[in-house]
């Protein structure tokens, strides 16, 4: 297999894994909310430059922000939400 093909199929896996893990995390949190367990939530959202890639017709980006906003509008009112953000930064010269 040439060097590039074996990258380029890397970072396929890579992506996919990413996905099935944050599926993962957000099944669990659906389970423990369901259940009423949810008091406190931190959200971690990745800014980074790779958000802006393509992820079908839209950006990860744009497909994050709209999955971050379905599950807060689904929250209940008493529940504490927390939001970090991290992502890509200019270096200035």
């Amino acid at each position: 297999m040439p060097i590039g093909s074996w990258i380029s199929r890397l970072k396929e896996v890579v992506e996919m894994r990413t996905r099935i893990l944050a599926l993962a995390i957000c099944v669990a949190c659906m389970a423990a909310w369901s259940a009423g367990a949810l008091e406190n939530i931190l959200f971690v959202f990745d800014a980074s430059n790779s958000m802006n890639k393509p992820m079908g017709e839209i950006t990860r980006l744009q497909a994050a922000t709209d999955a971050l906003s379905q599950l807060l509008t689904g929250l209940p009112d008493e529940t504490r939400v927390g939001l970090v953000v991290f992502g890509h930064r200019e270096s200035r010269h």
